[in-house]
């Protein structure tokens, strides 16, 4: 008695790597897995060549169409990602090799990625970051001076060469952080541009001109190939970015080198270099400045990198289990390359199915067709004669396909977001429910070390710390604690406890895991500028209102201040009264504005002529410097004449007339009134204060912003 041969099972190989661990439940049970971790053929096993039906292939080995040629039994091969510029898709097509990428891997990252590369350069994170060590940050000055180009993003443009699903979400995400955001994609029907609330351009050369910040997200192929070349980094502005986390060779290295040594752009952000394996030093970019260059990681997280490897090993699954390899999978890419036979008739019937048996198709079969099918070859045969010559009438019973360990099932989704959504109403334990924990309160007695060990200690064990508030937030010890203890991942901290700002004096000066910058979080040119000029204008505010506390916005003591009640003068109360040190006497509040003790004197004088009335008089106030964003002294002077004539209308006693309103000195001057009153302004000068136009304004307290 003769025993069974047993069944030989197809071979798949990963060719450029060694862990096949998460391939392996996916796919054992159809094939056999080996691993080669090869960087060239020359170094894969002669039976790996021969036998073989299916490659899983990274970035790192290069597959020109003679090195397919070596393959005697290959029938699919599967980029673990989404670019293939590593494997000759045509040559693959031409010898009936399917080729088929992973599009949807990493798009998330890679678009988080990208806008932390972007981030990096308009902020300087990266390079604010490596400054800190050792150095002290005394005074203001000192920041500025290492901050200095930091750049505001609201309002920026942001031009996307590209608009596939990572382009789409650097759109989206970009957009929350106040980008305008312009793309340019031939390829795109019209319409998606309105969908996402973007702009499209006509021209790549329109969209390099318009942008502040250029990021590239297009396939490489030979129209894409340096597609920032010379002539496009000429046609960007001046103080633009440029980000590259798709493929190297869009970017033409050696030109953007000699751009960055140059000035012609501001800065870049590579993930990706032309030549693999990764190696910077090798690259004409190894000493370029203003770059940051990663080694084309932008797609991985510990989820994308396990998802990828299920996909592409489903990917294999699905092809090698279908009538036809090519008709199985999901992500061909060189389909227009493959020699697809025409359907086969047999005895009259032309069905897909027939052409997928070897003895349907005689010797000329398309070489596409199923190796694990021939399998059902003798089945096939026999059913054939069953049924009379026609089709046959078995249907081969194939594996079920492993499910998916990272998709749900809908019920499953549904139920898992009902508890999600009641845990979170029923649970206001932010610690416990955060991944990454930000912080943004007031520093005050209640919340100084609001990050304690406690806080530490409800945190998740995986989750990072970012602090841009202030430094007294977090207890610094128990942080560096945390950090060297794996208690918690990582930490950004903007602040320390204690200024002038020096990392080497705190607790976390040898703490791991740690982004610290240097209490620069708040600083841009544009910023640095804006905050002085609304501090000086909150002075020129205070000085030049009736009464200082009530000129300014920003009032933060309002509580603490002694401020006297309104004076009565002849029975009548009045604000602008108490403003006046002869009406208040010696008790005189002390937020008393000290530009108008300079009308003592006037007014002392216009009471007495007013005989005991308010005086009727406009003074005349020494007129401030100019300042670009606050209204001009002639502006501030017809408010104040306003506010005067608004007064003297009200105050009217029984033992004298009431006092003129200023329009009637204007309508009808006289050397009597001029020298009663030699101070009033002339009338044309008034005029064209146009006092009737200018309002005089209530201030508004503002709330209490953050550190």
């Amino acid at each position: 008695m003769t025993s069974k041969k047993p069944e030989q099972r197809p071979l798949v190989a990963l060719l450029d790597a060694r862990d096949c661990s998460v391939e392996m439940p996916i796919l054992r049970e159809i094939a056999t897995l080996a691993f080669c971790d090869a960087n060239s053929t020359s170094e894969i096993h002669e039976k790996v060549l021969k036998e073989a039906v299916g490659a899983l292939v990274w970035h790192s080995i290069i597959l020109t169409k003679e090195d397919l040629q070596k393959f005697q039994s290959l029938k699919i091969i599967v980029r673990i990602g989404s670019s293939y510029d590593n494997i000759d898709i045509k040559g693959a097509g031409e010898l009936g090799i399917v080729v088929c990428n992973i599009p949807s891997y990493g798009v998330e990252e890679v678009a988080d990625s990208t806008l932390c590369n972007i981030l990096n350069l308009y902020r300087k994170t990266h390079e604010l970051a490596n400054k800190v060590d050792g150095q002290r940050f005394p005074g203001i000055e000192n920041i500025r001076l290492v901050s200095k180009g930091a750049v505001r993003i609201r309002g920026q443009t942001l031009g996307l060469i590209g608009l596939g699903r990572v382009g789409t979400a650097v759109a989206l995400r970009a957009k929350a952080f106040g980008f305008d955001v312009i793309f340019f994609d031939p390829y795109i029907v019209d319409g998606v541009e309105k969908a996402l609330g973007i702009t499209r351009v006509d021209s790549l050369h329109e969209l390099l001109g318009a942008s502040d910040c250029v990021s590239v997200h297009c396939t490489l192929n030979e129209h894409t190939h340096h597609i920032i070349n010379e002539d496009a980094i000429k046609r960007m502005r001046k103080d633009a970015f440029l980000v590259n986390t798709a493929c190297g060779g869009l970017v033409d290295e050696t030109v953007l080198a000699m751009a960055l040594k140059r000035n012609v752009i501001k800065g870049a952000a590579i993930d990706c270099l032309e030549h693999e394996p990764f190696c910077l030093k090798d690259s004409p970019l190894s000493d370029a400045p203003n770059l940051i260059c990663t080694p084309n990681c932008s797609w991985y997280s510990d989820k994308s990198f396990e998802q990828v490897r299920q996909e592409a090993a489903a990917e294999v699954k699905r092809g090698l289990t279908a009538k036809n390899v090519v008709d199985g999978v999901r992500n061909c890419v060189n389909k227009a390359f493959l020699d697809i036979r025409p359907k086969v008739e047999v005895n009259g019937f032309s069905n897909p199915l027939v052409a997928s048996y070897p003895f349907a198709g005689g010797a000329g079969a398309a070489q596409t067709m199923n190796p694990l099918l021939q399998v059902f070859q003798q089945q096939a045969l026999v059913a054939a004669a069953n049924n009379q010559g026609g089709l046959p009438s078995i249907v081969p019973t194939l594996p079920k396909p492993a499910p998916s360990p990272d998709i749900a099932p809908p019920a499953a989704i549904e139920a898992s977001l009902a508890a999600a959504v009641a845990s979170a109403n029923s649970n206001a334990e932010l610690l416990g429910a955060s991944d990454c924990v930000s912080v943004h309160c007031t520093l005050n007695e209640h919340t100084h070390h609001i990050i304690n060990e406690d806080a530490i200690k409800r945190m998740r064990k995986d989750a990072f710390l970012v602090n841009t508030a202030c430094g007294g937030l977090v207890d610094e010890t128990v942080l560096a604690m945390a950090l060297k203890r794996n208690v918690i991942k990582g930490a950004a901290i903007d602040c320390l406890e204690h200024e002038p700002f020096c990392l080497k004096d705190s607790p976390l000066s040898d703490a791991p895991n740690l982004i610290c910058t240097p209490n620069c979080s708040w600083y841009s040119d544009k910023s640095f500028e804006q905050v002085r000029q609304e501090a000086a204008a909150e002075v020129k505010r205070g000085l030049t209102a009736k009464n200082v506390v009530d000129g300014v916005r920003n009032c933060v003591n309002k509580a603490f201040l002694d401020i006297r009640p309104k004076v009565e003068v002849n029975g009548f109360s009045n604000p602008l009264v108490a403003s006046y040190p002869f009406a208040g006497g010696a008790g005189a509040a002390q937020t008393m504005n000290p530009l108008l003790q300079v009308f003592q004197q006037q007014a002392l004088v216009a009471a007495a002529n007013n005989q005991g009335g308010l005086p009727s008089i406009v003074p005349t106030l020494p007129k401030p410097a100019p300042s670009p964003d606050i209204a001009p002294p002639a502006a501030i002077e017809a408010s104040l004449a306003a506010a005067v004539a608004s007064a003297n209308s009200n105050a009217v006693s029984s033992g004298s007339a009431p006092a003129l309103p200023v329009s009637d000195y204007i309508a009808a001057p006289d050397t009597t009134t001029s020298a009663a009153f030699p101070n009033l302004l002339p009338a044309a000068s008034v005029m064209s204060q146009s006092v009737a136009s200018t309002p005089v304004v209530a201030p508004v307290s503002a709330p209490n912003g953050d550190c």
